[in-house]
């Protein structure tokens, strides 16, 4: 009896790991590493869902790697990229300076630390609102990267698919591009030839055999110094070659990022997973207690996290009082006495904010309906960015946070200034 014959066992390729990336940060000004790049795209896709919920991201450094392309066992090169990345001060969109007159300058990133195989990272709070819900913006593959050998083709890429709907960059002087590419300034890239053989052809040769773009370079010159540079992009099929298959890079879930706030406690995956599992029908049980632990592990009061977040769950320490504390050390006691008086603190700030939002809001719908109407063309006057939101949907969620920040933080607080000083005017008389 003849055997069967072998059947040839085809991967599938590569699901979409989609970015939705903003402009601003795609028409940077930021010389970094190949490296880098690719990892700030990372980790913004991975805390894409909870940007504007968490402070703190997690990532497990094996997904991490595999998005990168890297061994997982590569602890040095990772850590050398995330120095490189913390703190790096992005010069923000570079091709929007002259036609709106923004300017950006900042970092992305806040920290980024690895600890017990997971990666925590924080997002500049002041860019998050940018990231989550741009005005303009490119989906990227995040699985592309990975066919590009250099950053200049990655930034050139993501430049390109930002206007591949129009089909052309249209004509953007050498100098910005250069800005965008993180091409050092002075030595041989100062002449086209170099830049153009040892950066541009490259690129444009890597994106046109890898990507689903096809793009074409013109060139203007002025006598024999080219001026601008445009490229011509066009949209194009290709047959994606029999490739490993690769799980998917996917934004966190809530059951994942528990999952891994534990891990980071010393609690194993599995153990972890199950408490998940059995905290299903109470989450914010299972979470609040993971932050008592956390903040016990930050101010060096615990020296076994893992069976503290035990105790805490069987006894529930949310609630926990001094009276009440397990009978360990003093210096626990004391402990869990911090963290109640910072609850009360924190829940006695969050009321007071309450109630100052509420008045301001109160105040302002008071005025008339011409005083509130020139209130408002005060608060687009100081807050640009809010303008084009605004007059597109003046009801969106986004601009009545920032008004409701504007009519607290700035328009409330001179109206009481204002009452006071009449006062004052009013006594000397």
């Amino acid at each position: 009896m003849k055997k069967s014959p072998t059947a040839l066992v085809v991967a599938e390729p590569k699901k979409p790991a989609l970015l939705k990336k903003a402009t601003q940060l795609i028409e940077s000004k930021a010389k970094l590493s190949f490296g880098a790049k690719k990892l700030a795209n990372v980790l913004v896709m991975s805390a894409f869902n909870d940007l504007l919920k968490e402070e703190k991201h997690y990532i497990a450094v094996s997904e991490l790697t595999q998005a990168l392309g890297i061994r997982t066992n590569d602890f040095a090169y990772l850590e050398g990229l995330a120095k490189e990345l913390s703190g790096f001060q992005y010069d923000y969109g570079v091709l929007d300076r002259a036609a709106s007159r923004k300017w950006s300058y900042g970092p992305l990133f806040s920290n980024i630390a690895l600890d017990n195989g997971v990666v925590e990272f924080i997002i500049n709070p002041k860019k998050r609102v940018l990231l989550y819900q741009p005005e303009t913006y490119a989906l990227l593959d995040l699985n592309v990267q990975q066919s590009f050998d250099s950053g200049y083709t990655l930034t050139l890429y993501e430049v390109c698919n930002r206007f591949r709907k129009v089909k052309s960059t249209g004509a953007i002087a050498i100098e910005k591009w250069k800005e965008m590419l993180g091409v050092p300034e002075g030595g041989v890239y100062d002449q086209f030839k170099f830049f153009n053989s040892k950066i541009l052809k490259p690129s444009i040769k890597s994106i046109n055999q890898n990507t689903d773009l096809n793009i074409t370079m013109v060139v203007d010159t002025l006598g024999r110094v080219v001026r601008t540079i445009k490229f011509e992009i066009e949209e194009v099929k290709r047959t994606s070659p029999v490739t490993e298959a690769a799980p998917l890079l996917s934004t966190k879930t809530e059951e994942e990022s528990l999952v891994l706030r534990m891990k980071m406690l010393g609690i194993k995956v599995k153990e972890a997973r199950q408490l998940v599992q059995d905290y299903s029908h109470d989450r914010d049980y299972l979470i609040g207690n993971i932050e008592v632990v956390e903040t016990a592990v930050e101010m060096g009061k615990v020296t076994s996290p893992s069976g503290y977040l035990i105790k805490a769950l069987k006894e529930d320490y949310r609630r926990i009082t001094p009276s009440l504390a397990p009978k360990t050390s003093r210096q626990q006691e004391l402990f869990e006495a911090q963290v109640e008086e910072m609850k009360a603190t924190s829940a006695a700030e969050v009321e007071a904010a309450a109630k100052l939002a509420e008045t301001a809001q109160a105040a302002f719908q008071s005025l008339s309906e011409a005083e509130r109407s020139a209130v408002i063309a005060e608060f687009l006057e100081r807050n640009a960015h809010a303008r084009k939101s605004y007059h597109k949907d003046p009801e969106s969620p986004l601009v009545k946070n920032i008004l409701s920040a504007y009519l607290v933080q700035r328009w409330y607080p001179e109206q009481s200034f204002e009452v006071i000083q009449g006062e004052s005017t009013t006594v000397k008389g």
